[in-house]
């Protein structure tokens, strides 16, 4: 078995609703976009798991809050 190591970041694909959140909202996107790829998949993966869209909106507010807080968690 070879093992090959990675040089590139690895991206992290940002819902649509959750990147218009971040950018309507000042600050939030730089601020997001500052995590570490491990803090933005926890985010993401966070919203993605939602089962109704009023849960979904909901832990998109929460991440947004947040942010402009300046917590990352």
């Amino acid at each position: 078995m070879k093992v090959t190591v990675a040089n590139t970041p690895r991206r992290v694909e940002i819902p649509g609703d959750f990147r218009k959140a971040l950018t309507s909202t000042p600050d939030t996107s730089g601020f997001f976009g500052s995590l570490s790829n491990s803090l933005q998949r926890y985010h993401i993966d966070n919203i993605n798991g939602a089962k109704s869209p009023e849960t979904r909106q909901r832990r998109i507010d929460k991440a947004i809050s947040l942010f402009r807080e300046g917590k990352q968690r």
